[in-house]
C-alpha cells in the first residue's frame, strides 16, 4: 500500500506523533483539536485577524473554506501608518487566507488585547 503525505498531512501525523510521545498531565485531559476544527468554532463570533503585512482586522466570521479563505462581517481594519493607527469600518469582506499570519478567536483586537491568563500573571 502507498501512503502520500502532503506537507498539510505530514504536519498533523508529526504533531498527532509529538502528542502521543509526550507524557499524558495527571491534571489535564488530553485533547486534539485540529486548526480548522477551531476555526470552524468561531464561525458567528468575533475574530481578530493579524496579516502578513501591516493590518489587522477585527469582526464576525461568517464562513471559511479548506483555504482559510474567510468571508466576515461588522469588520474594523486597522492599518500601521508613520502618522500612527488608522482604522477603517467596512461592512462586509472576502479575506484571502494567504494573507493571514495569526487568528486570535474572541478578541476585541489591538486597542483592547486579551489579558493572558492569571496563572501566567502570579509570581
Amino acid at each position: 500500500r502507498k501512503v502520500q503525505f502532503t506537507a498539510f498531512s505530514s504536519f498533523f501525523w508529526m504533531a498527532e506523533t509529538a502528542a502521543a510521545s509526550a507524557a499524558p498531565s495527571s491534571t489535564q485531559p488530553t485533547v486534539s483539536l485540529f486548526p480548522l476544527e477551531l476555526v470552524d468554532k468561531c464561525v458567528g463570533s468575533r475574530i481578530w485577524i493579524i496579516l502578513k503585512n501591516d493590518k489587522e482586522l477585527v469582526g464576525i466570521l461568517r464562513g471559511f473554506d479548506d483555504y482559510v479563505n474567510m468571508v466576515l462581517e461588522d469588520v474594523i481594519e486597522y492599518e500601521m501608518t508613520p502618522e500612527g493607527r488608522r482604522s477603517t469600518k467596512l461592512d462586509q469582506i472576502l479575506l484571502n487566507g494567504n494573507n493571514i499570519c495569526m487568528l486570535v478567536p474572541g478578541a476585541e483586537g489591538p486597542e483592547n488585547p486579551p489579558k493572558p491568563p492569571a496563572s501566567l500573571t502570579q509570581s
